[in-house]
């Protein structure tokens, strides 16, 4: 499973360099118009991508997805950031108050840790249905994706103002 991982980074480093029809606007656009639950806007960007001739290909659904999938960590990386300084006041300020901390900061980042395990078991039980198949490629990525996304919105509204 490392090696299809290595492999799925090296596919987005590779549609990176090259021309791709993709841009993250309309998943972004969704994210900023939705007021509720912002998971149906998990993709909409690759959508727009696969739906070009580009995207037509096994290669072109990875590089797709995977552009996507590198918005959604760097969101993942954003609110986990946000929510490692809002936990680390948040453990200061009732220590402040003679309170036992709740140790927020830890907990977050033991969540992080078995999130990302949990993520790659995950995925590579979903690819290794199709062992061998050149659909494995396309069904990891889109499984990075999904839970990827899943998780950044679950960290952004567990602190939302």
């Amino acid at each position: 499973m490392k090696y299809l991982v290595a492999a799925l980074m090296v596919c987005g480093a590779s549609a990176a360099a090259q021309d791709i029809p993709f841009s993250t606007d309309a998943t972004q656009s969704c994210i900023n118009q939705t007021q509720g639950d912002k998971r149906d806007c998990i993709g909409l960007s690759a959508d727009v991508c696969l739906a070009t001739d580009f995207g037509m290909s096994t290669y072109g659904m990875m590089a797709c997805v995977g552009q996507e999938l590198e918005f959604w960590e760097q969101k993942l990386s954003e609110y986990y950031q946000s929510g490692l300084m809002r936990s680390a006041k948040w453990d200061a300020e009732l220590a402040q108050m003679e309170m036992t901390p709740l140790q927020q900061a830890q907990t977050l980042t033991n969540a992080m840790d078995h999130f990302i395990q949990f993520r790659e078991n995950t995925c590579a039980y979903q690819a290794n249905v199709y062992a061998g198949g050149t659909i494995m490629g396309p069904i990891t990525v889109n499984c990075y994706l999904n839970m990827t996304a899943d998780f950044a919105l679950t960290l952004a509204g567990t602190w939302s103002d």
